[in-house]
């Protein structure tokens, strides 16, 4: 809710950037304090989060990664804004039996289109995946014959536990 405040608050002209980007980068450093924290090398399962090109906001995103590894998954995190082709590449390399997405009402366009659709054609099938946040729905399209659209926090926790999470 503070970085909802805080963002509407710039839209609204009310607040500058330089105060959006520092509480967005306060709270992305305590998420990443968190993930380092939580970091497991026994997992039962690893994950690999990522946000693709074009779409910048990753908070949503390293805050799903942060709560599957305080749920005894394993976790990489890649970051936000990465061009497709370095996503599907970092799946092997990371061990991961998933690659959860994250998408924004930012992540419009033909560009993101394109990526979705690269990652979907050439991503591993013996890998899941699984796509969050405002914009996944708007995707669903691109992403549900191979992958899962998850609405909401419960549908993600059900998805972590079914893979050997627990509960947080």
């Amino acid at each position: 809710p503070v970085l909802t405040q805080v963002g509407d608050s710039w839209h609204r002209g009310r607040t500058g950037i330089a105060k959006e980007h520092l509480v967005t980068a306060t709270v992305r450093s305590i998420l990443g304090s968190f993930l380092r924290l939580y970091a497991r090398t026994d997992a039962p399962a690893r994950l690999l989060f990522a946000t693709p090109a074009g779409d910048r906001h990753e908070i949503g995103t390293i805050g799903a990664a942060m709560l599957a590894a305080s749920g005894g998954l394993g976790v990489t995190y890649l970051g936000r804004d990465l061009p497709a082709t370095q996503i599907v590449e970092s799946v092997t390399p990371a061990g991961a039996q998933v690659l959860v997405l994250g998408l924004t009402s930012s992540s419009r366009g033909k560009t993101s289109e394109r990526g979705l659709r690269e990652i979907v054609r050439d991503l591993p099938q013996d890998v899941e995946l699984w796509a969050g946040g405002r914009g996944a729905a708007r995707h669903a399209a691109i992403i549900s014959p191979r992958g899962l659209v998850l609405d909401d926090y419960t549908a993600y926790q059900k998805e972590l536990v079914r893979i050997g999470g627990r509960v947080a």
